[in-house]
């Protein structure tokens, strides 16, 4: 299913790009913008660890978020350091609540499926992790984690995006 909505995706995003602003690109730069665009959430994208211009700590503990809510300024890039220190593995998601509901559906239906989503990641049992995003929108988000029971016991906090 995954592998159908990311063709479907590429699709809709190459007919909706003029073909001239692809045209002189190499391969290798078109893939990548491809790529790129592909990844984009309307509240943003991943970016490069040295493009974060603060950091956030995020701990994991007793299937919860520390801190339960966190806020933001459109046009920042927030390296989140996350640091799971339950016995079991996590997921740290961003989006907002039709994204994490969709996310619960897909991992209901396919137990065990790892995550590669742009917006997430996956931090193993008494490790720390990193997801580094530039936020382009105000807006309300989630973080989440969507393994088996957690989204459905309150392993969610809120993220607003504010002007």
């Amino acid at each position: 299913m995954r592998y159908a909505l990311t063709s479907l995706l590429a699709a809709i995003v190459l007919m909706a790009w003029p073909s001239r602003a692809l045209a002189n690109l190499p391969y290798e730069s078109m893939a990548a913008a491809v790529q790129e665009r592909m990844e984009s959430f309307w509240f943003g994208h991943r970016a490069q660890p040295s493009q974060a211009t603060r950091t956030i700590v995020v701990v994991m503990q007793g299937s919860r978020f520390i801190p339960a809510n966190m806020t933001v300024r459109r046009g920042e890039t927030v390296r989140f350091q996350i640091t799971n220190r339950d016995r079991i593995a996590h997921e740290f998601v961003l989006g907002d609540a039709a994204e994490q509901a969709e996310h619960e559906r897909e991992m209901a239906s396919m137990p065990g499926m790892p995550m590669n989503d742009p917006n997430g990641v996956t931090i193993a049992p008494g490790t720390t992790g990193n997801l580094v995003w530039t936020f382009t929108s105000a807006g309300e988000l989630q973080y989440a984690c969507h393994l088996p029971g957690h989204y459905e016991e309150g392993m969610v906090g809120q993220l607003t995006i504010s002007e």
